[in-house]
């Protein structure tokens, strides 16, 4: 079994792929810095350097893993940013492009994964508008909230999206995580939040039901609670397949 993952240098990626090593799978690890992925490199794994705010990157990884891996087995869009305000080279806001558009293209360039996990969070419920203009950049509230939460319900609409396209593919709200994700939000900002933070291998949980659960129904969002249902919003489709529809026009540049 070979599964690639976003994000696995900490936090919930790096036990997510630890317990995916565990039970045999092969990984493939895409991130930025290989020195941070080396506790989890063994020789049969592999490590594609990635830079999800620049779309050429993600273009330039998936060739490389097509290239030795024609078909996977799992993809886990884990990687992500919060508490940061930019605008990328390609002119998106800077969550929407990490968050979001860069799990989109590396899912569409990828092919057919036989299952897809996003990482989203219960964030997503903040949002009441997925306008995908919303995602061109720059970051427009003062500490990046309100894009962060945007980027995550375009995740679950996205999850949606492949499911209407015969993808065997889930989103994830991994709980309050004590990770490396909120090392640029104030601790002002960030106090009464860190009371109830669980650690990493707690986020991996949910993470890896959606990962190996066969029971699961495509499209489930699973959390700690279990499987619970989104927002009306995400989970409508013609709001879904407008993103879709954007979000390929965006990308078009890469796509076959």
């Amino acid at each position: 079994m070979i599964a690639a993952i976003l994000g696995a240098s900490s936090g919930i990626g790096y036990e997510v792929g630890r317990a995916l090593q565990a039970g045999g799978h092969q990984l493939i690890l895409i991130g930025r810095d290989r020195s941070r992925y080396r506790e989890l490199l063994t020789s049969d794994d592999h490590f594609v350097e990635c830079e999800l705010a620049v779309l050429a990157s993600v273009a330039t990884a998936t060739e490389t893993i097509t290239r030795k891996f024609p078909q996977l087995d799992l993809l886990i869009n884990n990687a992500g940013t919060a508490g940061r305000r930019g605008v990328t080279i390609d002119g998106f806001e800077l969550a929407f492009a990490v968050n979001y558009l860069s799990h989109y293209l590396l899912t569409r360039l990828l092919g057919n994964p036989r299952r897809v996990v996003n990482v989203s969070s219960e964030a997503h419920r903040g949002v009441t508008d997925l306008d995908p203009d919303q995602g061109l950049g720059p970051t427009r509230s003062l500490l990046g909230w309100r894009e962060y939460q945007y980027s995550k319900a375009a995740q679950i609409a996205f999850t949606h999206s492949l499911v209407s396209r015969g993808f065997d593919a889930y989103s994830v709200h991994p709980g309050v995580i004590a990770t490396n994700l909120w090392r640029r939000v104030p601790a002002v900002v960030l106090g009464p939040l860190t009371r109830r933070m669980k650690p990493p291998a707690a986020g991996a949980l949910p993470v890896l039901r959606a990962a190996t659960d066969t029971a699961l129904d495509a499209g489930d969002y699973v959390t700690p609670r279990g499987v619970i249902a989104p927002t009306p919003l995400v989970s409508n489709p013609e709001v879904a397949e407008r993103l879709w529809q954007q979000s390929e026009k965006w990308v078009a540049n890469y796509l076959p």
